[in-house]
């Protein structure tokens, strides 16, 4: 059984693996030039939204009724909730107030 690198085999033997690598090769460029294109090129940008997309408000409408059971008994009613979030970096310290 000849090996992978075996002398006997022809050059059109070869061929086939030879042309893969290439494939492989020409692939891995490309997509290691991508990568190169939006982390070096582009990543400035790509930072900027990423800082505009942090912060989204939302409005949410709450008031849905209440959840009763077979005889009547409230088991959920809605009541105001309210939640605050915060960036740890964008908060200084001497915007603090007790």
């Amino acid at each position: 059984m000849p090996g992978v690198f075996s002398p006997n085999e022809s050059s059109s033997q070869r061929r086939p693996g030879q042309a893969a690598t290439a494939l492989a090769l020409i692939l891995f460029l490309v997509l290691a030039g991508r990568l190169y294109h939006f982390q070096v090129m582009r990543g400035e940008d790509f930072q900027a939204d990423s800082q505009r997309n942090s912060i989204r408000a939302i409005t949410l409408e709450a008031s849905r009724g209440m959840i009763l059971d077979r005889h009547g008994t409230v088991l959920a009613e809605n009541r105001i909730s309210y939640t605050i979030s915060a960036i740890p970096g964008e908060i200084s310290t001497g915007s603090i107030t007790s």
